[in-house]
């Protein structure tokens, strides 16, 4: 006979996790009831993940501030450089107090996290909300750091659709489910991004 949690106890703060319902990781948020069952609720309607809508994903790197006359630039001659503060759940990219990278820099070092129109852009390390996502507006030219991951769908409606859908509350928490680490959790694009459950509508 099998053991069950009494009744009166909230199944939030003690529950039972089957040996064959390990995904590989032990700690008890990542098992908690009210997430796992959403999630599970989400993967039961939809058949599509996000690789499904993407042509590439790419991630950037931050240059050493050090040699900042080296990769840096102003507004007027550089290249915008994204950081997770440009993201909002709008889904609208904002360049308040953004940096700016020279050209060579922009063509060179980070030439494979260059972003562009329509270009989706989800936040995966940091602390605070995860998966926060906007889309690069028209004509836009610039680039990022590790912190996010640039994905192109060559598609602005995708990728407005991704980014509106990737900013629900209900995402959020499925999101940083899925992150590891302490004091800065992250999402493995390459694992975790591309195989989160999407709607089919798009």
């Amino acid at each position: 006979m099998s053991y069950k949690v009494p009744q009166h106890i909230d199944k939030n703060k003690i529950f039972i996790v089957n040996r064959s319902e390990i995904e590989g990781r032990l700690e008890p948020e990542f098992y908690k009831p009210s997430i796992a069952c959403l999630e599970a609720k989400i993967k039961s309607l939809s058949s599509k993940k996000l690789r499904d809508y993407a042509l590439s994903f790419a991630g950037g790197v931050t240059p050493k501030k050090s040699e900042g006359d080296k990769y840096y630039s102003d507004a007027e001659n550089g290249v915008p450089f994204l950081r997770v503060q440009n993201l909002q759940t709008t889904g609208e990219l904002s360049l308040d107090g953004c940096i700016y990278i020279n050209e060579d820099t922009h063509n060179g070092l980070l030439k494979r996290s260059q972003v562009s129109e329509g270009d989706l852009l989800i936040k995966i390390t940091g602390v605070g909300r995860m998966a926060i996502a906007s889309v690069a507006p028209k004509n836009f030219v610039g680039n990022t750091n590790q912190h996010m991951v640039v994905v192109k769908t060559g598609n602005v409606a995708i990728s407005k659709y991704l980014a509106h859908y990737l900013n629900l509350d209900i995402i959020e928490k499925i999101a940083s489910r899925h992150s590891t680490g302490g004091t800065r959790p992250a999402l493995d694009y390459s694992i975790g991004v591309a195989r989160w459950k999407l709607g089919d509508e798009v």
